[in-house]
């Protein structure tokens, strides 16, 4: 049972779990400088291990409103762990590039949503000169707008002559640009060295907003890999939302994740730029484990990335 709450700074602490909260501000998206945080340095296991990072006062830019959220988002969370669903969510104001998040840098498995960094290598690729855009846009645009993962595994295989090329060239990506996580096998298809792909909410918002802000690619080849992220099908961070809600928001790029454990529960994942009526985008990525499959298609996973989405849209839509 996850129990015996205690508050640590701006982090809680439950046994058998953490919850660690931390703000980010421009111009590193990896500079944290709230309040001493707590922030796991493992996967979930019986006994996560865990270390205190020592940080800055909060600078004045961070508004009352913005960490009320924060703390809200903490609050939240706590509650599904005592349900017993894992929860770890990013978001990123991209007007001033702060951003918050709470369990952000826990490594959580993130089904298709993997398939973001396998999508950015690709599109780099393009960019080098070293794949001809049209031989595989249909595959790509397909493989990311109905979460087909299965047409990564066939891109690979048509431009390196192997799948597990491509995994690599995809897992050494990551470690170029920085983003944390294991890229082991093609999400679906199985991993013939059993290690699990496991990712962070934080690592796939920063590659988000980078994507957005331009750092990733050429003008050109930036605009066409948001198209690529902004078409298709919706993800549970706003179409199970009541339509009152959802007209005030538009979606500029996204990419969920969804798979059957095996277990009785439903790992679920949604990731991507949001733009309110009337403010400024802003990007976010929830990650979910442990909820049940209720639901059919969808798991508990998918209610509880709605209701985070609609508590962080309640603030950038004021």
């Amino acid at each position: 049972m996850k129990k015996a709450i205690i508050m640590a700074g701006s982090a809680v602490l439950v046994a058998g779990s953490i919850i660690g909260a931390t703000l980010r501000h421009a111009p590193s998206l990896n500079e944290i400088i709230a309040t001493p945080t707590i922030t796991a340095t493992a996967t979930y296991t019986p006994t996560p291990t865990a270390t205190s990072t020592p940080t800055s006062t909060p600078t004045p830019e961070f508004s009352a409103s913005f960490l009320a959220l924060r703390d809200d988002l903490v609050n939240r969370i706590n509650d599904y762990n005592n349900q017993g669903i894992d929860v770890a969510i990013a978001v990123t104001d991209l007007s001033n590039m702060q951003s918050i998040d709470v369990n952000g840098n826990v490594l959580m498995q993130p089904g298709c949503t993997g398939n973001t960094y396998a999508m950015l290598m690709l599109m780099e690729e393009v960019q080098n000169g070293n794949i001809d855009y049209a031989s595989i846009e249909t595959a790509v645009r397909e493989g990311v707008a109905y979460s087909h993962p299965w047409k990564f595994r066939d891109v690979f295989a048509q431009e390196y002559g192997s799948v597990e090329v491509g995994i690599a060239k995809t897992q050494q990506y990551m470690v170029n640009h920085g983003f944390p996580g294991t890229y082991d096998h093609i999400p679906a298809s199985g991993s013939e060295s059993g290690i699990l792909n496991e990712m962070t909410a934080n690592g796939i918002n920063d590659a988000f907003v980078r994507l957005y802000r331009g750092e990733l690619f050429n003008p050109e080849i930036t605009e066409e890999t948001k198209s690529i992220f902004r078409d298709g099908i919706p993800g549970y961070l706003l179409y199970m939302l009541p339509e009152n809600i959802q007209g005030r928001y538009e979606w500029m790029m996204r990419k969920l994740g969804t798979f059957d454990d095996g277990g009785g529960t439903k790992p679920e994942i949604d990731c991507g730029v949001i733009k309110p009526y009337n403010h400024e985008p802003y990007s976010i990525c929830v990650f979910t484990a442990g909820g049940a499959n209720t639901m059919g298609t969808r798991g508990e996973g998918a209610l509880v990335i709605a209701k985070l989405s609609e508590v962080v849209m309640d603030y950038f839509g004021k």
